[in-house]
């Protein structure tokens, strides 16, 4: 009785080991954007638009037009990539910042940005961050070594899909985003 007690035991802990050791998988979006691209029995026209990069991260909009309807949305994809040495292989990662969530977005960076540049960054650890509907992060901290940094979150369920930027980066992206705003604005033409 004993060793049958043991073996279910280890069988019960074993059936359960596999799930530990997985990344946790991908959470449902939020976004409008990857809503409506999700939506069955249409037919879909997704255009692509390169808004720049700077190391570490892209920058690409997206237009999504359903061709019987008229209807279209739009957003800002956040693209970082990550290299496994182990298994030879490159990984991309893509989050998306919603058409209508462009301008709080600015505003927040422009904020970072703000921040970074005029108050001084002390041994106590601060954050701002700003989060998409489909969980895309942008975040400025304080660190330890009394200085700024940025960090760019494309996916949270994916730790290696982090990008550690000096807080410097912020009018790039700035830019980079303004850049975006316009680009989805004419492509929608008001449409959201």
């Amino acid at each position: 009785m004993m060793k049958k007690t043991i073996l279910l035991a280890i069988l019960a802990i074993a059936a359960f080991i596999p799930s530990f050791a997985q990344e946790a998988d991908k959470p449902e979006s939020k976004s409008n954007t990857v809503l409506f691209e999700e939506r069955g029995n249409s037919l879909i026209e997704r255009t692509f638009y390169d808004i720049g990069a700077i190391p570490g991260v892209e920058f690409q909009c997206i237009a999504i037009k359903n061709v019987q309807d008229g209807s279209m949305v739009g957003a800002l994809r956040v693209i970082t990539h990550t290299y496994n040495i182990t298994l030879k292989e490159g990984e991309e990662f893509i989050g998306t910042i919603d058409s209508d969530e462009m301008d709080a977005f600015i505003k927040a960076l422009e904020y970072m940005n703000e921040v970074a540049n005029t108050k001084e960054a002390t041994d106590i650890i601060i954050e701002y961050e700003f989060r998409s509907r489909d969980d895309v992060r942008f975040c400025l901290f304080s660190t330890r070594k009394k200085n700024w940094e940025l960090v760019v979150k494309p996916v949270l369920y994916r730790r290696n899909s982090s990008c550690y930027l000096k807080a410097s980066k912020l009018p790039e992206i700035i830019e980079l985003t303004k850049k975006a705003k316009a680009q989805l604005d004419e492509a929608l033409g008001g449409q959201q």
